[in-house]
């Protein structure tokens, strides 16, 4: 439903009927309107009525005309919709005004209907642009990239150079790394934005189906048309369905609709094509551009920045507080290699607020979410042997406490521990009990 309330109309027209029929017409739909009868008057009143739609007269006398009024529209501050106005002998000149930026042209003799159905086409295609814009821009808040590490400076700043390109290319590196919010930057970042990102796992597609899935009359690449298409595992296409994409890429038409994207494993789709098993004219008409995403263990600097991120993103999803780190269990973390990379840290981290109770993240809580549950790293931070018992001591009787719901009774004889003696542990770790 198309409000008009607020909205403001300025119709300009030098005859004054017009001018007293259309804004009364428009008052009563709810509009606010305000009216000029030559163009230097319009103009003067742009500034301080400031008017959402112009309804403007193609031929008027005196020093400016319609089209000489749209003309200067540009060069002001205010956005105006102009709906130009014609009799009939001025067609071809409202037809001019509509090229110079105008939204629409009605003929003379005015129709109310014709109007109010010309402004709402026109809001409620301002409107869905609005929303597209902020939907666009919510879209790229989510696929923002962290980390501050050369390496990751080096990736954003070649995905503002690819996102200028329509050309193919491929994107490197291990499960977990990012390539698929690599992709989906670049894809922001062009004038493909507002256009479908089609994303496609090839090792999930049925064997026999790949020509199919991706080529067929409602396929991939139909529903990726004016956007991107992201092959990943490109290295597992079929033969069939690699043979139609060399087409796709021969054919400068087909390009210029959907660009193309394809990841992989470092080595695996080289290793590929020297086996024979992917096409390699394919292979080099696909690396045009490339780029290598290392795993998050060679770029241990950005492992605080990403932890920081995943954490204010879970506190917001779940409604809670963000909980820092402490500095001990950020060192437990960049000391682990994080084989599943930047995935796993986001899972970790989102494990960590459902399972902890604490106002921060401490080595107790990585170990009970399960970090050095196949792994050495639990000791390492934790100094001599004397400060290695105290830490596990620490840690195991917050476990205990919180299996027993802070009740220090049941804790005492669940653990074999005298209440009075568990009582001067606690005090003596500064354990919170609720």
């Amino acid at each position: 439903m198309i409000e008009f309330k607020d909205l403001k109309v300025l119709v300009v027209d030098d005859e004054s009927s017009i001018r007293k029929i259309l804004s009364a017409s428009l008052e009563d739909e709810g509009f606010q309107v305000e009216s000029a009868e030559s163009g230097t008057e319009a103009l003067a009143k742009i500034s301080d009525f400031k008017p959402n739609v112009m309804l403007l007269d193609v031929w008027m006398p005196g020093d400016l005309d319609g089209i000489q009024v749209l003309d200067k529209l540009e060069g002001l501050e205010q956005k105006t919709n102009v709906i130009v106005m014609s009799g009939h002998g001025s067609i071809e000149t409202a037809v001019k005004a509509v090229k110079l930026g105008a939204w629409d042209f009605i003929e003379k003799p005015i129709s109310m209907d014709k109007i109010l159905i010309t402004l709402k086409n026109m809001l409620l295609f301002e409107k869905q642009q609005k929303e597209r814009a902020s939907l666009l821009s919510q879209l790229k808040e989510s696929y923002l990239l962290e980390g501050s590490s050369p390496h990751m400076q080096n990736i954003k700043s070649l995905i503002m150079k690819y996102g200028k390109s329509s050309s193919p290319y491929l994107i490197y590196g291990e499960g977990g790394v990012g390539k698929s919010l690599v992709a989906r930057n670049i894809h922001y970042m062009s004038d493909r934005a507002s256009g479908p990102f089609v994303s496609v796992n090839c090792n999930s597609i049925p064997q026999g189906l790949h020509k199919d899935e991706l080529f067929s009359e409602n396929g991939k690449f139909f529903l990726a048309g004016g956007g991107t298409l992201f092959l990943k595992n490109i290295e597992a296409l079929e033969e069939s369905a690699q043979v139609e994409l060399a087409d796709f890429l021969r054919n400068s038409a087909r390009i210029s609709n959907v660009r193309l994207v394809g990841s992989s494993g470092s080595d695996i789709l080289s290793g590929a094509v020297k086996k024979g098993l992917f096409r390699e004219d394919l292979f080099v008409k696909l690396s045009c551009l490339e780029m290598n995403i290392q795993p998050l263990r060679q770029r241990k600097d950005d492992l605080p920045v990403l932890f920081e991120a995943f954490s204010f993103e879970q506190s917001r999803k779940l409604g809670e507080a963000y909980k820092p780190i402490q500095q001990k269990a950020l060192d437990l973390l960049i000391s682990y290699d994080w084989p599943g990379n930047v995935k796993e840290l986001k899972n970790f981290v989102e494990r960590l607020y459902i399972l902890s109770n604490n106002d921060s993240f401490d080595v107790y809580d990585l170990n009970y979410a399960g970090l050095t549950r196949h792994t050495n790293t639990v000791f390492i931070g934790m100094g001599d042997f004397r400060a290695a018992r105290s830490e596990f001591e620490k840690s195991y009787l917050i476990a205990k406490l919180s299996e027993n719901k802070g009740n220090i009774s049941k804790t005492s004889e669940a653990i074999g521990l005298e209440r009075s003696y568990l009582h001067r542990k606690i005090k003596a770790y500064d354990i919170e009990v609720e």
